[in-house]
């Protein structure tokens, strides 16, 4: 007698919505005793969700065959998997059994460096047979991707933009960039064709706005300055795509004057102004900086998704939502002022 034969086969091994049986004639050898099974033999019970495994328990005449859902162990006495490093329950094979199917079917045979347990070097997997619905939540971690294995392309990106109104003949800048750390390069414009001229923080030379169009400064900030030579107030705007964080709330934060109501800039992104500008918003509560709280107060809205598509279909392309957005927050019912 081979001692460790397991020979079996199964009717059905490539219709997953049935269970497993055991073909008739198939032998397999349990405890130093052979058994032959003599007719077709569902596995008996109902397994459960996740990897089951086929147990035969010797019997007087035959062995009774049952599914069960705790892994094997391996008897080198045996030279087979058994229900413990003690029993005579010898484990024949398994499934991966999901939402009534049967998946996966694998039979153990001689052991291996990785068993039990790992289906997916007990079977003979077919080229494409590993799909997205097959991998758990958390199957891919971090750790296991590679060096090069996330293209441009595939990085997940978000536009956040800020405007700022500069009074005739004066200076001012904008709120913090959306992004912080994670942006990439800012782009400007102008709400007049050469009227402004723009900077970085800490009195980086300008450059004067071509055909009312954007340009990339080629640096990052937390803000862009604006000098306007005109005899009229002026808007500067500042886009910057950065590599976002979840983009699931979208936030909208209006610097207003307190009497007039006038919006003096407004700031918004799918991120809270503390992402990549060290991530707490007790410290970094709005992109506003050390503004004037005896002139302005800040308007702050969260509008939903639904919202958001809407306001952009109104735009025109160079309105950078900051017009619909203008609109959208004298009409929003409850903003949270603070």
């Amino acid at each position: 007698m081979d001692k460790g034969k397991n020979k079996i086969s199964y009717t059905d091994f490539a219709d997953s919505s049935v269970n497993v049986s055991i073909t008739a004639l198939s032998y397999f050898e349990m405890g130093g005793s052979g058994y032959l099974v003599t007719g077709d033999t569902a596995v008996g019970g109902t397994p459960a969700t996740g990897l089951c495994y086929i147990l035969a328990t010797p019997a007087t005449t035959a062995a009774t065959i049952a599914w069960t859902t705790t892994a094997p162990a391996w008897r080198d006495d045996f030279q087979g998997y058994y229900a413990t490093v003690a029993s005579v329950v010898r484990a024949l094979g398994g499934c991966n059994y999901v939402a009534n199917s049967y998946n996966d079917r694998w039979v153990y045979g001689i052991k291996t460096a990785d068993m039990p347990g790992s289906v997916i070097t007990t079977i003979k997997v077919a080229a494409g047979a590993i799909t997205e619905t097959k991998l758990g939540a958390s199957a891919v971690t971090e750790g296991k991707l590679g060096a090069s294995a996330v293209a441009q392309g595939k990085l997940k990106t978000a536009t956040g933009s800020v405007n700022v109104v500069i009074n005739a003949a004066s200076y001012n800048y904008t709120a913090s960039i959306p992004g912080g750390e994670y942006g990439f390069n800012i782009q400007c414009k102008a709400s007049v064709i050469n009227d402004l001229e723009t900077g970085l923080h800490g009195d980086v030379a300008g450059l004067t706005s071509p055909s009312g169009g954007y340009w990339t400064t080629g640096y990052l900030s937390p803000g862009v300055g604006f000098e306007n030579d005109s005899a009229s107030s002026r808007t500067g705007y500042a886009q910057v795509r950065y590599i976002t964080s979840s983009g699931e709330v979208h936030w909208i934060f209006i610097l207003r004057d307190k009497v007039t109501k006038e919006n003096r800039s407004i700031w918004q992104a799918p991120d809270h102004p503390c992402f990549g500008n060290g991530g707490k918003p007790q410290l970094f509560p709005h992109p506003f900086g050390k503004y004037d709280t005896t002139k302005y107060e800040i308007i702050v809205v969260t509008p939903d998704k639904g919202t958001v598509k809407a306001i952009k279909t109104k735009c025109n392309v160079d309105d950078r939502l900051f017009v619909q957005l203008s609109v959208f927050a004298r009409r929003s019912p409850a903003p949270s002022i603070l």
